[in-house]
């Protein structure tokens, strides 16, 4: 699966999760796996996919193909750590 549709997975998954009426054990199940994660990594994909941020918000802080390689990297820790949890 490629990157870009990982993220596909990934943007409804989160844009529930900032949902405040979501089911609360869905809330619970992706607080638990984003906290499996490095705090980077995690400020990362929520500023990328479910925070209220300027698409550009990564232009201070990456060049575009390091925000590209963290991005892959986040997504692929995010569905990794997802799946680890759902085992748990």
């Amino acid at each position: 699966m490629s990157t870009k549709q990982k993220a596909q997975v990934i943007m409804p998954i989160l844009f529930l999760y900032q949902m405040r009426n979501h089911r609360h054990e869905y809330r619970i199940a992706i607080n638990n796996t984003l906290d499996l994660m490095p705090a980077h990594l995690r400020s990362f994909l929520l500023k990328d996919f479910a925070l209220k941020c300027d698409p550009d918000w990564w232009r201070e802080y990456y060049s575009r193909s390091n925000y590209y390689r963290t991005r892959a990297r986040a997504i692929d820790l995010f569905l990794n750590c997802l799946t680890v949890q759902r085992m748990l």
